[in-house]
């Protein structure tokens, strides 16, 4: 009958509209999936890329803290150097100056002998 075939192709129109929505509807899919995929390996090179700027910093890190110690231990060691020999110049320079001092006190000693000398012939001298 006409009623059934009409129907009929009234339900196959839908069926035919339901698939073409169903098509559009997986090609949307599909496309998300790959943006959703491109997305994830976007995600993932900037990670990589991220670690490698981490590990340059923890190396750069480790280095700059390696120069420091050794930048403190030699301003130790140049303090120490210079503590030591400022303690053996104080050292010379006092021994240095004792001598200088007995060596006056000879000198005044050996004059005084002269003076007294001078004074016991000068007193024999005198009626």
């Amino acid at each position: 009958s006409i009623v059934s075939q009409q129907t009929t192709l009234l339900r196959m129109e839908e069926v035919e509209t339901l698939q073409r929505e169903l098509d559009g509807l997986i090609d949307k899919r599909e496309r998300k999936e790959g943006e959703l995929r491109t997305a994830r390996e976007v995600v993932k090179t900037r990670k990589e890329e991220l670690d490698e700027i981490v590990v340059k910093i923890n190396t750069t890190t480790t280095q700059l803290k390696a120069a420091l110690e050794e930048e403190k231990r030699k301003f130790e060691e140049k303090k120490e150097k210079e503590r030591r020999e400022f303690e053996e110049t104080k050292k010379r320079e006092k021994k240095e100056m004792v001598k200088e001092i007995e060596t006056r006190e000879k000198h005044l000693q050996e004059e005084k002998t002269v003076w007294v000398s001078k004074g016991e012939k000068f007193k024999n001298a005198m009626p």
